[in-house]
């Protein structure tokens, strides 16, 4: 947890500090788009921090069924699948952010207990699983069964992911078999010692990158939208002009990403060494404070439609922070 949410805080009360200042001239339309945009990565944080802790529970049902566990929850997402697009009772899907990551999440106990016991998973297998699951994916997109993005895209009636589908769940399948039919071609590249060298620099700055770069976009677009007019806006999606575009864009995003890493980096490494709480309520409180904010941060927006600061969500996430000292630590002790 401190691993991961200790980031997490300074971009929520940056943006909180953003929103506070932006919100004296800029529209409540735009200061919500671009609150909701950079910070919609948090979803992640939800699901991540509550499977991590199921861990015990959900391991134990593994050792006992095995592959039955598997099966029993992509079962269960197309139960609800159909409940939610056949019999339209669009509420049951909700149930899908448990189980769709509950199924990827139990999968990889398979592939953990495969490397722990010395037996990776052949590249072989791991191809027949990407095209298997590719197919079936573009079948089931193809037949309009789900919509074709994999991501939530503003003003589509449906989407894969708020709620997740099974579509979801194949992208998920299609995904560990590229990782396994490419594993031994990876694991070749990486003994070289520049490769694993950039491996572990971008490593260690992973969730800087992840937290921040729909923050860049959203502060370069904002940026587009008052200089010259929004001209850059009004070039006609597709044709040359917007073509020859997109390099430029490329590059002010990047150069505008790596502005922010090199500024928030610093609070990904000062991770708390003290020892954690001994109380398991502490810990529990912690837990949910952390991923309930990261949730609703995902789904409500930091802001509301008048760009009033919805407060709970930074107040939870600070409090849920403390309980569990995962916020960045600048002090050291003399023997660190």
């Amino acid at each position: 947890m401190r691993r991961l949410f200790t980031p997490v805080i300074p971009l929520l009360v940056t943006w909180t500090v953003l929103i506070i200042v932006m919100g004296a001239f800029v529209p409540a339309e735009v200061v919500r788009a671009g609150a909701m945009s950079a910070t919609v990565p948090l979803w992640f944080m939800a699901v991540y921090l509550m499977f991590t802790a199921a861990a015990p529970w959900t391991h134990r049902w593994w050792r006992a069924w095995r592959w039955r566990s598997v099966a029993v929850l992509a079962a269960c997402v197309l139960v609800i699948d159909v409940a939610r697009f056949v019999f339209e009772v669009p509420a049951v899907g909700w149930l899908n952010f448990l189980v769709v990551w509950a199924l990827i999440y139990q999968a990889g106990y398979w592939w953990a207990s495969r490397d722990a016991e010395r037996r990776p998973v052949p590249p072989s297998t791991g191809w027949k699983v990407c095209v298997g699951a590719l197919a079936a994916l573009i079948a089931v997109t193809w037949t309009e069964l789900y919509p074709v993005a994999m991501v939530g895209i503003p003003g589509a009636e449906l989407t894969n992911m708020s709620p997740p589908t099974f579509a979801l769940a194949l992208l998920g399948g299609v995904q560990a078999g590229f990782i396994w039919g490419t594993r031994l071609s990876v694991e070749r590249l990486t003994r070289r010692v520049r490769t694993w060298h950039g491996v572990v620099a971008i490593s260690g700055v992973l969730m800087t990158i992840y937290l921040w770069h729909l923050s860049a976009m959203s502060l370069v677009a904002a940026a587009g939208l008052f200089t010259f007019g929004g001209a850059m806006f009004k070039i006609e999606p597709g044709t040359t002009a917007w073509w020859l575009s997109r390099p430029v864009w490329l590059l002010i995003l990047t150069a505008v990403t790596l502005a922010l890493v090199a500024v928030f980096a610093p609070f990904e490494w000062r991770i708390s060494k003290k020892p954690a709480p001994t109380r398991r309520s502490a810990i529990t409180a912690g837990l949910l404070l952390s991923a309930g904010s990261a949730a609703a941060v995902a789904y409500f927006g930091l802001v509301s439609t008048d760009a009033s600061i919805n407060w709970i969500i930074p107040i939870s996430a600070i409090a849920g922070a403390g309980l569990v000292g995962a916020y960045p630590v600048f002090r050291r002790n003399g023997g660190e």
